[in-house]
């Protein structure tokens, strides 16, 4: 080998140890907290009653982010979001992963009016506003979302996990033939969030 080829193999070697270096030591790239999602991408599932004003399932922004010892989840959707619905139903959650596994849901809903709850099937832990348990609360401020958890107040609650916010919106609640309009936040992929 000649003397140009041996140092192009050692730069080459050291950027690469450099590199690897340096993910090993940040943890990779920053997590992705925050997405803006189209505008008009819900779909509608096929079924009967269908769902009339489909803009409320629309997810325009989603985000997982600190504010202090307060962990905000917020979702921006493209109607304003009403204290309840007539003759539908819609369910808005952040489905939370650590690893592979679904490990805790942050769900809003309007059913009896507006409610939020946090569950964890893998730890048996469950709480709402409708008992007045949960470790948090919630403002609709027109098409935004807000909801604060205190992740201090919550045991076994993950530091870092991925997340995903789905919406359905029920155009009969109750029935299972019914249509759903359906939109997902990231469209493919996941949030990252990490304390």
């Amino acid at each position: 080998m000649k003397r140009q080829q041996v140092l192009g193999v050692i730069v080459i070697v050291v950027a690469t140890v450099a590199l690897l270096v340096y993910f090993l030591s940040t943890g990779g790239s920053e997590p992705v907290r925050t997405f803006e999602d189209p505008a008009g991408d819900v779909v509608v599932a096929s079924g009967e009653g269908a769902p009339t004003e489909t803009a409320l399932a629309d997810i325009l922004s989603a985000e997982v982010r600190d504010e202090g010892e307060e962990l905000v989840f917020e979702a921006r959707l493209g109607a304003p979001i009403p204290n309840k619905l007539k003759d539908e139903g819609i369910d808005l959650g952040w489905r939370l992963f650590e690893g592979r596994n679904q490990t805790w849901t942050l769900s809003f809903s309007l059913d009896i009016g507006p409610n939020v709850s946090l569950v964890s099937p893998a730890t048996d832990f469950g709480s709402g506003t409708f008992d007045g348990t949960l470790p948090g609360d919630f403002e609709v401020q027109g098409d935004t979302l807000v909801i604060r958890i205190r992740p201090a107040d919550v045991p076994n609650f993950p530091s870092e996990f991925t997340w995903r916010l789905h919406t359905a919106l029920d155009g009969v609640p109750g029935d299972a033939t019914s249509a759903l309009a359906e939109d997902n936040a990231p469209d493919s992929g996941s949030g990252h969030y990490r304390s």
